[in-house]
């Protein structure tokens, strides 16, 4: 019986080791991706970190927060200010594993789409890709592949197509993982800058970045909104309302018709908000 009972305890050690590992997790992993022509991207592990919800995250510099439970990973969505399900290895093909309403309308359903076995450097290892549909404000479609201790491999969608080409895991190489400087190079987080000059009379200039993400909702052309607002949140003037593919940008305002005070400048941007105060002095 005690026997018994060891054996039970160690495949269930051993089964825990290999969740943990499954999806790695370490500060300081690195994986590098390619998309044709040229262009390369680095993404680490930065840190972990406790959220709002008191759970510990790890901070991508992708700006994903994942945390791990055994078979399934979980994604903090900041928007929601909670984190959902993003991929569960304990899936079988065919099984939906979120399906989320947001407040504003739109909807997010991933399925687990496919699981094989692919060769990586050698290694003959469990795949699973995990197909994410966006609808709603912003429609988009993603597929993540997953393979077993390398983590994401490929991720593809309408405006991205990237495939691994080395990986730096618990400090073990594999293939290449140099940070090639690519003169292309888009930001990697939503950004809103503080405007310059400020205070300023009466022209000024906001500066603010929209992402190359490889997160739900990848990257692609966004319906952006930059506006103007009064301390009452009178909206005074839209600075910027159409499509942005991703990249830094910079506006001028022209306070000439306003009164001296403080005003408020937001920049919407997909799930995305941020806000900035000016103040205009004449």
């Amino acid at each position: 019986m005690k026997n018994f009972i060891f054996v039970i305890l160690f495949w269930a050690s051993v089964s825990s080791l290999h969740s943990q590992t499954l999806f790695p997790l370490n500060v300081g992993d690195k994986w590098r991706y390619w998309e044709y022509p040229t262009y390369f991207r680095i993404v680490e592990n930065l840190e972990n970190t406790v959220l709002s919800n008191n759970k510990m995250y790890y901070h991508f510099s992708s700006g994903a927060h994942y945390r791990q439970q055994g078979d399934s990973v979980f994604i903090f969505d900041f928007s929601l200010n909670d984190e959902y399900l993003i991929f569960d290895f304990s899936a079988e093909v065919g099984d939906t594993i979120t399906n989320i309403q947001y407040p504003y309308s739109d909807t997010l359903r991933i399925i687990l789409a496919n699981k094989y076995v692919g060769e990586y450097w050698g290694r003959h290892l469990e795949t699973w890709t995990f197909f994410i549909d966006e609808i709603g404000f912003i429609d988009d479609e993603a597929a993540f592949s997953i393979a077993d201790s390398l983590g994401i491999v490929e991720i593809w969608s309408t405006w991205v197509d990237e495939r691994i080409s080395g990986a730096l895991i618990n400090g073990v190489t594999y293939g290449n993982i140099t940070d090639v400087k690519n003169e292309y190079e888009l930001p990697t987080k939503y950004s809103l800058e503080q405007n310059y000059p400020n205070p300023f009379n009466p022209v000024t200039t906001i500066k603010y970045s929209i992402p190359r993400q490889a997160n739900v909702g990848a990257s692609r052309d966004l319906p952006v909104q930059l506006k103007i607002y009064d301390v009452l949140g009178n909206e005074i003037a839209t600075l910027v309302n159409e499509q942005k593919s991703p990249g830094t940008y910079e506006v001028s305002f022209d306070g000439i018709n306003l009164s001296s005070g403080i005003y408020f400048y937001i920049l919407r941007a997909g799930h995305y908000s941020e806000t900035k105060k000016f103040v205009l002095i004449k």
